[in-house]
């Protein structure tokens, strides 16, 4: 336990490195690399997260992928 406990803070840390401006542009091409997955292309529902601060920026990409599928948050 106690070591999941140090990978979470050294995670954390991690994620403290990047300016928004960082992350909304690493989280683009994450999100990019997503909306060309033939999986995705053929779903009618999608299943995802509305990003905390420090995680893969998804408020974008929710908003587009709504106007064509039912998005579950």
């Amino acid at each position: 336990m106690e070591e999941k406990k140090e990978i979470r803070k050294l995670i954390t840390e991690k994620k403290k490195q990047y300016t928004e401006d960082q992350l909304k542009e690493l989280s683009s091409v994450i999100t990019g690399n997503v909306k060309e997955n033939v999986v995705l292309k053929c779903a009618k529902t999608v299943l995802l997260y509305y990003s905390l601060p420090d995680e893969v920026f998804t408020h974008d990409f929710v908003e587009k992928l709504s106007q064509e599928k039912t998005v579950l948050l």
